[in-house]
């Protein structure tokens, strides 16, 4: 299977940009931001992204939604492991690092307590499942790819996506179990 199908002719390459961002920008960015807990870095992320496609673009070719969902997770993957890196260091030297926290959200005004406490739940949970998982779980049920969109964007058989999904929801319940909420 092929990563890239040949555009509509005639657009030139800043359209062909411009469209590709605004099918699939809101949704890279939305999967970047979940992985990595940082919007800014998630924006500079997802920009280089779309800028790296700019050469696919010039030749006539589309880079596939899949595709686009690998290469950002690639992106958050390096982006992770320099955070860790980072951290290590930080301890090695004697230092604490400063807690990154998690993406807060203030609930609506119509929504209720209990709302607000389920979905801060679900995001700590989140945060403490293993990056592999994580990025399943996201593409799945938060961006709503294919288990063989997923496959291919993951690098992975189709089995583990789906043995990965089941294990990151399993997860899921049980550290929402003992924070007293069920999914």
């Amino acid at each position: 299977m092929s990563r890239t199908s040949r555009s509509e002719g005639g657009c030139g390459e800043r359209d062909a940009l411009a469209s590709l961002y605004d099918h699939h920008g809101a949704g890279i960015y939305r999967f970047l931001h979940s992985m990595l807990d940082d919007a800014d870095r998630a924006l500079e992320l997802c920009q280089d992204l779309f800028l790296a496609q700019l050469p696919a673009l010039v030749r006539g070719n589309t880079p596939s939604r899949a595709y686009l969902y690998r290469c950002a997770r690639n992106a958050a993957a390096s982006q992770l492991r320099r955070r860790l890196s980072r951290r290590r260091w930080l301890r090695l030297a004697g230092e604490e690092p400063g807690n990154p926290g998690r993406p807060v959200s203030l609930p609506r005004p119509d929504e209720d307590l209990e709302r607000g406490e389920l979905r801060a739940a679900l995001l700590a949970a989140l945060g403490e499942l293993p990056e592999e998982l994580r990025a399943v779980f996201l593409l799945i049920e938060v961006e709503g790819l294919s288990y063989r969109e997923t496959a291919e964007a993951t690098a992975l058989p189709s089995g583990t996506v789906a043995s990965r999904k089941h294990k990151a929801l399993r997860m899921l319940r049980e550290a929402l179990g003992r924070s007293g909420h069920a999914l």
